[in-house]
């Protein structure tokens, strides 16, 4: 079927409905599936075969009494300014080096926002590049650390290495849940709750792509192609933050239903999910001395 044709049955059967609550528009990324081109240079997620060989899964008990219904990482602190990974497969590397930024800034705010991590480390020195990578780059960042952004600058694309001077590393990492079944709902919030924010995988598709505001509902099941980081959860939603710029989504976040119709994840949305630990703070949240009724100012 001709791709202009396949957008507009997915525009009619998908696109602005109140009912469903969010709208979508026409952006670069949905004139990639005009054109008929496939979205592997705007994610870049690959599995690895052995990904749970050697693998630290945290089987998080989810304390009910008191996980908040909303928690936003974004009310405790100045988070991250949105990046864009461009025409590189290098959402994992935006992913675990964006988790690694924030967990830091949120420990030490001073440092904000001189905190800027350098992912183009990440694609020119780890074993993955702009051709996809994994969760598997917590490794890197935990032995070789991540320069400042201003010494190491993006240029979307793989590179030589170069030396460069650690400014920050992480001292460990875990996958969220058993290791035998992806974590449950619950069990992602507690993570976001207690580690902050957290690495994500989920299907990015046409669907998806096209979203500008609003809570997301169009879920589907597609093969999962991409990392992000979740920053916060509101009852039944999670709140994401993409890769592909400020000009995507509400300032390049996103608010998506946590479970479809199907019952299953929307858009298999943190299937898998891992957290950093920093400084060895186990329990971020409690290190911080927040609570679920007053926010910190921002700074």
């Amino acid at each position: 079927m001709h791709s202009k044709l396949m957008l507009a049955i997915w525009l009619i059967t998908f696109g602005c409905s109140a009912t469903e609550g969010y709208t979508w528009k026409e952006n670069k990324f949905t004139k990639m599936i005009e054109q008929g081109q496939d979205m592997s240079n705007v994610t870049g997620f690959k599995r690895g075969a052995d990904w749970k060989k050697g693998a630290k899964f945290d089987d998080i008990k989810v304390n009910t009494a008191t996980l908040p219904d909303h928690w936003d990482w974004r009310e405790y602190a100045a988070l991250r300014k949105v990046k864009n990974q461009g025409s590189c497969g290098s959402c994992w590397g935006f992913s675990v080096g964006g988790v690694t930024e924030l967990v830091w800034q949120l420990i030490h705010p001073e440092m904000y926002p001189k905190l800027i991590l350098g992912e183009q480390a990440l694609v020119s020195c780890s074993q993955y590049d702009c051709g996809g990578g994994n969760f598997d780059a917590f490794d890197y960042i935990k032995t070789k650390g991540l320069p400042l952004e201003s010494d190491y600058p993006y240029t979307a694309s793989n590179g030589s290495c170069k030396s460069y001077t650690p400014y920050t590393k992480i001292t460990g990492w875990a996958y969220v849940g058993d290791g035998s079944n992806e974590p449950t709902t619950e069990q992602i919030k507690q993570a976001i709750y207690d580690h902050g924010p957290v690495s994500v995988d989920l299907a990015a598709n046409s669907s998806w792509s096209g979203y500008s505001s609003g809570v997301y509902t169009s879920c589907n099941s597609s093969s999962v192609n991409h990392m992000i980081i979740a920053v916060g959860f509101d009852k039944d939603v999670l709140i994401v933050l993409n890769s592909w710029g400020e000009d995507w989504g509400e300032g390049g976040y996103m608010r998506t239903k946590f479970v479809g119709s199907n019952g299953r994840k929307c858009n298999a949305m943190g299937e898998t999910t891992a957290y950093a630990i920093v400084d060895g703070i186990q329990n971020l949240r409690e290190y911080l001395g927040l609570n679920t009724v007053t926010p910190m100012l921002k700074h």
